[in-house]
């Protein structure tokens, strides 16, 4: 019995003792957590420090621009637009979007041309409003939501002008087409800097106006169409880039939707975890500093042009995949590692499409004074562009193909390999298995140059099987 009491005994000192034990690790850890966190936090008040002392914006409140009087701003007379669009019916809808130009029927290109009668009003306001220097939205920022609407109305009145172009050129009317190409350029223009969002719908639009300027220089009875207005809306956006501010606004909305746990897919149980001290708000730090850092690297990437920063990029998807293994799941993979890590390739595309452009103008110019396109480009002499045609993506000279009455200018795009202009993919079928006799499918390329044809002969648009 005694002994028994014994075991007994020394049993309870051992539990007590594990319990003391355990306690103690827990208040060790508590304490290490505790240090950590503020350690932690104590890094993110330094980084915001240094970004504020760049001058860059940390809070919505920093975001909110000027407001520019009613009378000068440009979004006053594009909302007016906005209100009086129509939008198309499904027979035009089809036509627009799913449909080349070279499918369309005479019943399409009707329902087209009654689409664009019926916006009459909206392109006289959208021809107005690219009249003002100035256009602002958005007064203040608070958030994504507050921008999509008015960029999806530019969207459209950017495909009304597009069909209105393509109006005006089956009609004969180059002059008036070039100037709703000019319009659609400063529809671009117009939207401005602000979040990655607004910047990759400003991509989209120079990207249009591109195809809008090319099908006009195209056209016949150029000779007489003065083109300087639409050189120098050219070289005015060539000397705007908006991606720095971009980056920096978008930073400020994924630093807000961080700290208030917005779309990030954490249950109310696991917010409210977050509150006190610990392990999870010791977690919410690291988020913290892994969104600074994240745009820490994307800014200074978008400080290079692109044949300059592979491997950093390869550096920054590799920390972001590093990032999303982690146990728990990370929120900052899912909120921003996509668009930031490839707005490099949008600013690519943006420069290469408004040097075509300018280059486009300028070719132009030299066709009239010596009745053909040059041989190279090293033959053309730039008249209203000071730098030479610098592809974004080599780092050298654009590339141009003339041949017979019409020309392709190309840039390499983002794979850096000359495709000869040509974009699209080339299946190989390869051999034919021995077995069943047959063929098995092969390799699969994909050509992306970004190539801007004018009167070229030959389609530069690759979709098929090769034997």
């Amino acid at each position: 019995m005694t002994a028994h009491l014994r075991r007994r005994g020394g049993i309870r000192k051992v539990l007590l003792i594990l319990a003391l034990a355990a306690i103690g690790l827990g208040a060790v850890a508590w304490g290490i957590f505790r240090w950590l966190g503020h350690s932690y936090r104590a890094e993110v008040e330094d980084r915001l420090s240094q970004i504020r002392a760049r001058g860059e914006p940390v809070t919505f409140d920093d975001l909110t621009p000027e407001p520019i009087p009613p009378e000068e701003n440009a979004a006053s007379i594009y909302r007016q637009a906005f209100a009086a669009y129509v939008e198309p019916d499904e027979e035009a809808e089809d036509a627009l979007f799913y449909k080349d130009l070279e499918e369309r029927t005479a019943e399409d290109r009707e329902a087209l041309r009654r689409w664009v009668k019926q916006n009459q009003r909206a392109l006289v306001l959208a021809r107005r409003a690219s009249l003002l220097e100035k256009s602002q939205f958005v007064t203040e920022r608070t958030g994504v939501e507050q921008e999509l609407p008015h960029l999806r109305a530019l969207r459209h009145l950017s495909y009304l002008l597009g069909q209105s172009i393509d109006i005006h050129l089956s009609d004969g009317e180059p002059k008036a087409a070039l100037e709703e190409c000019l319009v659609s350029l400063r529809l671009a223009e117009h939207v401005g800097s602000g979040t990655l969002v607004e910047y990759g719908v400003e991509v989209a639009l120079v990207c249009l106006a591109s195809a809008d300027l090319q099908r006009v220089l195209a056209s016949e009875s150029t000779e007489d169409l003065d083109l300087g207005p639409m050189m120098e809306g050219v070289r005015q956006l060539l000397r705007t880039e908006n991606l720095p501010d971009a980056l920096q606004w978008e930073r400020v909305n994924l630093w807000h939707a961080l700290n208030n746990m917005e779309t990030i897919g954490l249950s109310e149980e696991q917010v409210e975890a977050l509150k006190p001290e610990g392990g999870l708000r010791l977690w919410m730090e690291g988020e913290r500093l892994a969104l600074l850092e994240l745009f820490d690297r994307a800014l200074a990437l978008s400080e290079k042009p692109w044949h300059e920063t592979k491997s950093a990029r390869q550096e920054l998807d590799a920390w972001v995949d590093e990032l999303a293994d982690k146990i728990p799941p990370r929120p900052l993979p899912m909120l921003s590692s996509g668009p930031v890590s490839k707005t490099p390739v949008q600013r690519s595309m943006r420069r290469a499409r408004l040097l075509q452009m300018a280059l486009g103008i300028e070719l132009e110019w030299y066709r009239r004074r010596t009745g053909s396109f040059p041989d190279s480009l090293q033959d053309l002499t730039l008249t209203r562009l000071q730098e030479p045609p610098i592809d974004p993506f080599s780092g050298r000279l654009l590339l141009y193909q003339h041949e017979g009455k019409g020309y392709v200018l190309y840039s390499v795009g983002e794979n850096g390999v000359d495709d000869n202009g040509e974009w699209g993919w080339r299946q190989h079928r390869g051999k034919a298995n021995p077995d069943t006799g047959k063929w098995q499918e092969g390799w699969k390329e994909d050509m992306d140059d970004i190539s801007w044809p004018v009167n070229f002969p030959h389609d530069l648009e690759v979709s098929e099987w090769v034997d």
